[in-house]
């Protein structure tokens, strides 16, 4: 079952990207075909991701950070993109956040995300007519200082009963039969739901079908047991694309990754951002180059071959090298970030990254350009 989930947007993935390679077809024709590629692309990651946050979870490897994060915002976020997808489908979404929810509280914001947006985006896509609610409270009761419940009711196609107890089971879809077995569909690997569950649990919560009747409709519903911080002082609105051009003028990065496509990509990535970026191959090339030059960031990846990153890295910091180094790891396990610290990395960034991703992290790192006006900051090791 999970090769057909892997198969299928491969498959596409693969035929499209034939076709792009058609000098004679349209523009209209290139653009749409490089769209499905993107977004079976974008499947193929999240299957991948949840696969590895199971394993994590069941190993008992799953860390969270749990940190002050504006909920009101991450709400708002959440239904500016549930609402985009409603609109393409031609259904309606509706998000109504009480008033005595705390604007700030205390939890880890990527798992959180990850929960809210698998729960309800299930609700927005397995609709096909009418409207997807989303109703965010705040329950006090004596053992949870601020339970937050998000209902989440949805008018889609509902659950036969027999398929219920087959939700939180990983590998399993859930399936919904009509007419005498005419038409059959399958809710994808049921990885989502489990994965929903659990990350909840860990932040002091939990996932639950609360009703569901086939042709109707289903409601589930999210709690979180998160105290409220004490403060918060809002980052501002979130930066678009073109602002973040410019923003690494006079960095030096060397990229460490033996992939060439890998190494276009990134390349394409950082150097409209105003970065210069010189390649190294593999981990021995690295070794010299970071030695010889004068980098104000290395990015290096860890599965490659003569030397690989971690070994790298770790004969860099024997031999004196002071500047940061971020580990790609690729959704690396627990234990391979673990070694990437103990080699001497500052920091991990999963592959493939994003811009606004490696941006936060620059910040986070504090890492600034030694040819910039102004004092050149490397971070302490981690």
């Amino acid at each position: 079952m999970i090769s057909h989930e892997i198969r299928a947007p491969l498959n596409a993935v693969m035929g499209f990207s034939e076709l792009l390679a058609d000098a004679e077809i349209s523009a209209a024709d290139r653009t749409q075909y490089a769209g499905l590629v993107k977004s079976n692309g974008e499947v193929l990651i999240r299957l991948i991701d949840d696969i590895l946050d199971l394993a994590k979870i069941e190993a008992g490897e799953m860390q969270v950070e749990m940190v002050d994060v504006n909920f009101h915002e991450l709400m708002s976020d959440i239904r500016s993109l549930m609402e985009f997808i409603a609109a393409r489908k031609g259904i309606s979404f509706s998000l109504t956040l009480s008033e005595r929810v705390p604007q700030s509280i205390h939890t880890d914001p990527i798992r959180l995300r990850q929960v809210l947006i698998n729960i309800i985006g299930n609700a927005v896509k397995f609709t096909v007519n009418g409207t997807v609610n989303v109703v965010v409270s705040l329950d006090k009761v004596e053992t949870k200082q601020n339970l937050i419940r998000i209902m989440v009711r949805d008018t889609g196609e509902g659950i036969e009963p027999d398929r219920v107890a087959e939700l939180f089971q990983p590998y399993h879809q859930v399936c919904e039969q009509a007419e005498a077995a005419i038409s059959r569909r399958c809710r994808g690997t049921g990885l989502g739901l489990v994965l929903a569950r659990r990350l909840a649990q860990i932040l002091g919560g939990g996932v639950e079908l609360m009703e569901s009747t086939p042709g109707v409709g289903s409601v589930f519903e999210v709690t979180l047991n998160c105290e409220a911080a004490q403060a918060w002082q809002s980052s501002g609105s979130a930066e678009n694309q073109d602002e973040f051009a410019h923003r690494l003028d006079h960095f030096q990065i060397l990229l460490v990754e033996d992939v060439a496509d890998n190494q276009l990509l990134m390349k394409t990535i950082l150097t409209p951002l105003g970065a210069t970026v010189e390649i190294a191959a593999n981990g021995g090339e690295a070794v010299e180059k970071a030695l010889a030059g004068s980098f104000d960031l290395v990015l290096m990846d860890l599965q490659m071959p003569i030397l690989d990153g971690f070994e790298a890295t770790a004969r860099l910091r024997h031999q004196g090298y002071q500047g940061p180094i971020v580990a790609l790891t690729a959704h690396a396990m627990g234990e391979e970030i673990k070694r990437c610290y103990q080699a001497g990395c500052n920091a991990h960034l999963g592959k493939p990254f994003k811009r606004r991703e490696f941006m936060e992290l620059i910040d986070r790192l504090g890492v600034r350009p030694s040819s910039a006006p102004g004092p050149a900051q490397t971070p302490p090791l981690a």
